[in-house]
């Protein structure tokens, strides 16, 4: 019999590739769209190798993607500002990966930001998260010629920004990269842009070769019908509602009597959610 899976990271449907980040490297600038090699690229993010959580693995996949771009030549320079990150951590970062850290410190982070910006004129700022809104005009400011790129994930924008940080990104953003149309949608309405300026990057997973991912072996699913949820399970997520699914399931099972639910993750929510699952009679589903 299949079970609530309470997993840690094998569900993978997409792999890795540099291919995925390439199209939002390549500037509107004629002269550098024409195969010019010295292309540098900045990535601002709170956190990759310091923390741990599906915000932080997807600045992982993209800072690999970043380096595996380097050897070709299609970039001359990556450089990373980490704000939760400290000294230590420049180990973790891939061979050739410029890594300044933020050391938890807002003043450290905007001044190395504005260094970095009025130093080296990146081609490409990469915003990890729409808390670091605040540097799209300041970077419009010292180096105005920079494509400015923010990324986005989900909640962080799906409610109504204060005005600075929509007068922010709805005027100085380039271009938004968002990993599903659902946020696309929500982030049209609150901040008042046109979908023309996103583009979609959905999550992903390294996969390995042996058939798991993140090192973890393969599994056998099971049922017809599957259902699943890859998300961390901290208190931070329960509005994630996997507990409504849980609950939901044997009225599911009612109509379709092979389905499966798995849920990928851990954290400090899952054996509240096991339990959950017991009492309802689905712990096997």
């Amino acid at each position: 019999m299949a079970r609530i899976r309470f997993g840690k990271g094998w569900f993978a449907p997409f792999p890795r590739h540099e291919k995925v980040v390439e199209w939002f490297l390549i500037p509107v600038d004629r002269r550098i769209a024409n195969g010019s090699s010295t292309r540098q690229v900045l990535l601002v993010a709170s956190a990759a190798w310091g923390l741990e959580g599906g915000l932080e693995r997807f600045n992982r996949r993209l800072i690999r993607c970043l380096a595996d771009l380097l050897p070709a030549s299609r970039l001359r320079r990556v450089m990373t500002l980490v704000h939760f990150e400290h000294d230590e951590h420049a180990c973790r970062y891939p061979r050739g990966v410029s890594f300044t850290p933020g050391r938890a410190s807002v003043p450290r982070t905007l001044l190395s930001f504005a260094w970095l910006t009025l130093r080296r004129r990146p081609d490409v700022i990469l915003y990890g998260a729409v808390s670091f809104a605040p540097l799209l005009p300041l970077a419009a400011v010292l180096s105005p010629r920079s494509r400015r790129v923010l990324l986005v994930h989900g909640i962080e924008v799906w409610g109504r920004p204060s005005s600075f940080k929509r007068w922010a990104v709805s005027r100085f953003a380039s271009e938004i990269v968002s990993v599903s149309r659902f946020t696309v949608r929500r982030m049209c309405e609150t901040y008042g842009i046109t979908e023309e300026r996103f583009r979609i990057l959905p999550n992903a997973v390294d996969v390995d070769v042996t058939g798991g991912a993140g090192g973890a072996p393969g599994l056998k699913l099971e049922g017809e019908h599957r259902l699943f949820t890859v998300s961390r399970l901290g208190e931070p997520d329960r509005y994630k509602n996997v507990d409504k699914v849980i609950l939901a399931l044997p009225r599911i099972r009612e109509s379709f009597p092979d389905t499966h639910y798995y849920v990928v993750g851990t954290g400090p929510l899952r054996a509240e959610l096991e339990q959950l699952a017991r009492e309802n009679g689905v712990a096997d589903h």
